[in-house]
């Protein structure tokens, strides 16, 4: 068996492989043809363009291989069931479930295989890729600074900025609320907010505190910690980077500290879910192009249900030979030679339909019971018997078609070679009938001339199959002789 396994892993992941980089090529073809013009007009190095395609290649991997497993398994099982190793190997004893095992195994690890791929690898060439493509067009990345920024915090705290300076972690103008209820019980206006030791500082600005009787308490500070506000720089930049080029790890907190802001991350919260989904969806379609590519159809053959148990289609019974004296000729000879090759038999299906199958078949040993035991591969040819038997008809369609203008080629001839003596003897007659003659002669002349005539004209219309060999050898001569 381990020898089986590893003939079948080798054949599946030969497929696949050869699948992926016949795919890796479409891509590139297709993305080359499409980018050309933007490569020469900003006229990108050669250096430029290889880590372009590079760093695209990871996205295409993951993109390509569902499709790549899909035909994977489909060529390498469909080329093991036509060339009947799948029956083979069923006939030994094993079963469907147990040949698909390593195949199915192989799937499972491509799918983990993806999905670190996909978290560890692919968001890095993502970032890169994006940073040759900006090169190539001579744009630059956004660094994280922001204006207009308004977050939420836990807490009910809401913070604003007119504008965010990523590269010094800084905002400027800010506004910082906190609620109980929707009610307002702390406001601070500051010149400018920075972040110094894993703390949020404001400068310059002045702390107002609302009371429940609606008083309000207003104080000044040249420097003041807000260790409250939980929001880190982070936050601030979340722009930077697409969900396509973060990690799992970096994309939930992405999304968990969205949420605590208040703003809606549904689109990312897919993305992260696709994460885990899109890599499993290889070991999904591979499982199914596995069992329809090594999926026995005996049983849809001769009219049965899938569910229907094996022992239900008994093949070689008696009641689905449609001639009792074929089935005793076919038993009589595994019975001799204890095997058949391409043996053509017409069964009868569930429906009481008939199908053509060829059957190569080996009878083998007496069991312990004295019973014999039949493997056979079963091939229904019965589009292949209408095809022949179509043909055999066009064929004697031919075969009479060819001697019919044998035959008008015969009689063609036949025709052109009376023409010459009904000439000659027409014109002897003619001349011969302007003559003085008796009368019994010229009688004779005349019937000669008339008869002559007839004859012509029966080989002028072509009806001389029937008429000419009875009348012209016949009559024509008789009377010609008598004279």
């Amino acid at each position: 068996m381990r020898t089986l396994d590893l003939y079948l892993t080798r054949r599946f992941l030969l497929c696949l492989g050869l699948a992926v980089v016949s795919l890796l090529l479409i891509s590139v073809v297709i993305d080359l043809t499409e980018n050309i013009d933007t490569f020469i007009d900003f006229e990108a190095r050669p250096g430029q363009i290889l880590l372009y395609y590079a760093y695209r290649m990871p996205y295409w991997l993951i993109l390509s291989l569902p499709i790549a497993a899909l035909l994977g398994s489909l060529f390498a099982l469909t080329s093991l069931s036509r060339q009947n190793e799948i029956t083979a190997m069923k006939a030994t004893g094993i079963s469907l479930y147990r040949i698909l095992t390593p195949i199915l195994l192989c799937a499972f690890a491509v799918s983990v295989l993806a999905f670190f791929f996909t978290d560890r690898v692919v968001p890095t060439a993502t970032y890169r890729y994006n940073q040759i493509s900006d090169e190539i067009k001579s744009y630059h990345r956004n660094d994280g600074s922001r204006r207009q920024v308004l977050l939420q915090d836990t807490g009910e705290q809401l913070v604003y900025a007119r504008s965010y300076d990523a590269l010094h972690q800084r905002a400027d103008e800010v506004s910082w609320e906190r609620l109980a209820d929707n009610v307002p019980m702390e406001r601070i206006v500051a010149r400018r907010m920075e972040w110094r030791k894993n703390t949020w500082h404001l400068l310059s600005g002045r702390h107002f505190r609302f009371a429940a009787d609606g008083t309000i308490e207003t104080s000044s500070f040249d420097t003041l910690a807000l260790p409250s506000l939980s929001l880190r720089p982070i936050d601030f930049t979340r722009q930077q980077k697409a969900p396509e080029e973060m990690n799992y790890a970096e994309l939930a907190n992405y999304i968990e500290r969205a949420t605590l802001n208040g703003e809606d991350a549904t689109r990312q919260q897919v993305d992260l879910h696709l994460k885990i989904a899109f890599p499993l969806t290889s070991f999904i379609i591979i499982a199914l192009g596995a069992t329809l590519g090594a999926n026995p159809h005996l049983k849809l053959m001769f009219g049965f249900a899938p569910e229907q148990p094996d022992d239900a289609v008994r093949p070689f019974a008696e009641d689905r030979f449609v001639d009792s004296m074929a089935r005793e000729a076919f038993i009589t000879q595994l019975r001799r030679d204890g095997a058949v090759s391409d043996y053509l038999l017409r069964l009868r299906r569930s429906d009481d339909s008939s199908i053509w199958v060829e059957v190569t078949a080996t009878l083998h040993a007496v069991d312990n019971d004295g019973s014999r035991r039949l493997e056979a591969i079963v091939r229904d040819v019965s589009e292949r018997r209408k095809l022949e038997d179509q043909g055999r008809d066009l064929s004697q369609q031919l075969g009479q078609a060819e001697k019919m203008a044998a035959l008008g080629q015969t009689v063609s001839g036949v025709a052109h070679e009376l023409n010459n003596p009904l000439a000659t003897i027409l014109t002897w007659s003619e001349r011969l009938s302007s003559r003085s003659l008796d009368d019994v002669a010229k009688r004779g002349i005349q019937t000669i001339l008339s008869e002559s005539e007839r004859a012509a004209k029966i080989v002028k219309n072509g009806d001389i199959c029937g008429k000419i060999w009875v009348f012209l050898v016949g009559d024509v001569l008789h009377i010609i002789l008598s004279l």
